[in-house]
């Protein structure tokens, strides 16, 4: 958590060029394609859930503000389970990504629902994972084919609906795989993941100061020679 934390603060930093801040949670469901040095896989890991957390930058592109980019950070877990007569496992592991993509809104009803199509490329890495075999527990993040850097291409698809005039909630569904980038060893790791989850998606544009701008008026009519 405390990487999620970090990243938080740094895109604070940035909040001045952004037009929307997305803070999303959910459910990851995830499926291992697990091969060992032999090149066997192994039919005996079965996908499991866990959660994850999302802070995005979403700013406009173009058309009038229906293309957008994105960009943020996630801490994600994808854990597995499996065993055989002789002994039961699972692995929880959680990895820290950053993305950036585009947003599409596909079609938006004058009350503001909005049904909006993702594309983004996410690089994550490791920073917790453990094997647990019968009890005993072992450490994953010194597993090489855990470690280094994976990418994971993104497709999705959001609604979402504005309560006021900051805030809208939304609902999404994500779908993506995941691959080790330049992968050394004969042992190779590779997941799928369905992503739920849970929006808010909160409006940075600063409304204009009325009392200011009223203020600024009155000054020019006042300078103006009789």
């Amino acid at each position: 958590m405390k990487y999620f934390l970090f990243i938080l603060m740094v895109l604070a930093l940035i909040e001045g060029r952004s037009q929307d801040l997305i803070l999303a949670s959910g459910t990851n469901s995830t499926s291992y394609d697990y091969k060992n040095s032999l090149g066997q896989t192994n039919e005996n890991i079965d996908g499991s859930s866990g959660t994850f957390y999302e802070i995005v930058y979403l700013a406009p592109l173009g058309l009038n503000g229906r293309l957008n980019y994105i960009l943020g950070a996630a801490l994600n877990e994808y854990n597995a389970e499996g065993g055989t007569i002789e002994s039961v496992y699972t692995w929880e592991t959680s990895y820290m990504g950053f993305k950036g993509g585009i947003t599409y809104d596909i079609f938006t009803t004058d009350s503001g629902f909005k049904t909006t199509f993702v594309f983004a490329l996410q690089t994550s890495f490791i920073v917790d994972g453990n094997q647990r075999i019968n009890g005993a527990s072992f450490d994953l993040t010194k597993e090489d084919e855990f470690k280094g850097i994976f990418i994971q291409p993104i497709t999705g698809l959001d609604i979402s609906y504005p309560v006021s005039d900051k805030l809208t909630l939304g609902l999404g569904y994500n779908y993506s795989k995941i691959s080790k980038i330049g992968n050394k060893t004969e042992e190779a790791l590779n997941f799928s993941n369905h992503q739920w989850q849970i929006r808010l998606q909160f409006s940075l544009k600063k409304k204009p100061d009325n009392f200011s701008a009223n203020a600024s008026n009155s000054k020019k009519k006042a300078s103006r020679p009789k």
